[in-house]
């Protein structure tokens, strides 16, 4: 089955894009190729979306058409262009495709190797929306499905002592909200969000203030990042306050 390829589109991307974009341009630049694209497939469309591409622009060169199968990477070479293909998987079917484009020479298996393993950590963050989603989802439904245990068992247990009263009333909506308070997922992620939430706070911050000293002082992001922890260090200060002096 032969799936088309729609141009360059707005489309919702996963709050992992910045990091997938991060690893493709740093593939590129490790294996030596001259351009690259990602794409998207949307199954309800039969199609795959140009979500991204880079380096080689021009010439007429474009990245090889997606693979409707999935079943593994493949190498294409035509008129003095290669162009190395890996499909992305997520819950056991084909999500997107990565292509390297090399100009005037082939992929050897050193590069080859080197583009496999990196595809391998992509399709890793790539589905890192859905696996993390699924599981959330996983636990709220089993929890849910726990306090109904508790609850409809009380409940037909009361029914079965005889009529209900006002005390068996009382009884069953003191139990329901004691069971409605007392669940540990929920008040496990309620105690996680803000924590998480610091920490991402504090990395965007760290992130900029790195970003600010390899402007300002022509540093690298490694030799930035020591920068920080040895300020961090010397003044025996949090990262993140480091960070905010420099920021401020």
């Amino acid at each position: 089955m032969s799936a088309a390829v729609l141009p360059s589109l707005t489309v919702p991307v996963p709050a992992v894009w910045e990091s997938i974009q991060a690893l493709v341009r740093f593939a590129r630049f490790a294996s030596g190729a001259d351009g690259y694209a990602f794409f998207e497939f949307d199954h309800e469309r039969n199609a795959f979306l140009l979500l991204d591409r880079g380096g080689v622009q021009s010439g007429g060169v474009q990245a090889a058409e997606p693979q409707s199968n999935g079943s593994g990477s493949w190498v294409i070479s035509r008129d003095g262009v290669t162009i190395g293909s890996f499909p992305l998987r997520a819950e056991n079917q084909l999500a997107a495709q990565l292509d390297f484009v090399f100009l005037g020479h082939a992929i050897d298996k050193s590069t080859l190797h080197t583009l496999t393993r990196m595809a391998q950590v992509i399709e890793a963050v790539y589905r890192l929306p859905r696996s993390t989603a699924r599981l959330v989802e996983k636990i709220g439904s089993l929890e849910i499905e726990l306090a109904s245990i508790k609850i409809s068992e009380r409940t037909l247990g009361l029914l079965v002592d005889g009529t209900p009263n006002s005390d068996s009333v009382d009884a069953v909506v003191r139990h329901v909200e004691n069971v409605l308070e007392r669940r540990p997922a929920s008040i496990a992620l309620k105690q996680l969000l803000p924590e998480l939430e610091n920490r991402v706070a504090d990395r965007k911050l760290m992130v900029k203030a790195k970003q600010f000293l390899q402007r300002r002082d022509g540093l690298s992001e490694e030799q930035a990042y020591l920068n920080l922890r040895n300020r961090s260090r010397a003044r025996r200060q949090k990262l993140r306050d480091v960070a905010r002096e420099i920021m401020d």
